[in-house]
């Protein structure tokens, strides 16, 4: 279930993106916030508002125990793919450059809006949250704290890509022949060391 960020893109053109995925092991269900909010405001034809959106998530994706559904999300998408894991009880979230709580009051489009309801879905889950990956290019300060102040929130995996200063890291794996074994690495089951 992957969460596209303000551009609507995977930090690159999905199509581009679709193409390391190789269709015999990835089903993909893409979304994307027109109203650049987060999700915080629901996404069209799903829900108004974030919970209402993620229980028709819940009715258009497998239950974890007919198979494995992680849920990625880049840059503006990275909160919500934490948190719909969360909420889903789905074994890993991936987040890529992703937004944290903190920066809700910093966006024109969020003002006004909390996100309240993403710590209370850690306590809610306490003992059985995901496994979190927060990827941030090695040389991207921005992100690497992003990623930092995530990880004070709840359990997580930092993963920090070599020689990337972009924020566009799955781009930049892209451009150096890397990114299909690195979407593995983070989809298929088994442990995911740091860096």
């Amino acid at each position: 279930v992957a969460f596209t960020g303000d551009a609507h893109r995977l930090m690159m053109p999905i199509s581009l993106l679709l193409q390391q995925c190789p269709a015999d092991r990835y089903e993909m269900l893409m979304l994307s916030d027109f109203r650049r909010s987060l999700y915080l405001r629901g996404i069209d034809g799903l829900g108004s508002d974030f919970p209402e959106t993620l229980e028709r998530i819940r009715m258009l994706v497998p239950a974890p125990s007919e198979g494995r559904v992680v849920t990625l999300g880049t840059s503006a998408g990275g909160l919500a793919a934490i948190w719909a894991a969360i909420e889903l009880g789905l074994p890993r979230a991936v987040s890529v450059g992703g937004v944290t709580p903190d920066e809700i009051g910093e966006q024109v489009q969020t003002q006004g809006m909390s996100a309240s309801g993403f710590d209370e879905a850690i306590r809610r889950n306490a003992g059985h949250l995901p496994e979190v990956l927060l990827v941030s290019g090695e040389q991207n300060a921005r992100d690497s704290r992003k990623a930092q102040s995530m990880a004070g929130r709840l359990p997580a995996t930092l993963i920090s890509v070599p020689d990337c200063a972009n924020h566009n890291v799955l781009h930049a794996l892209w451009s150096r022949g890397e990114l299909r074994p690195f979407l593995a690495r983070l989809m298929e089951p088994g442990a995911v060391s740091q860096g």
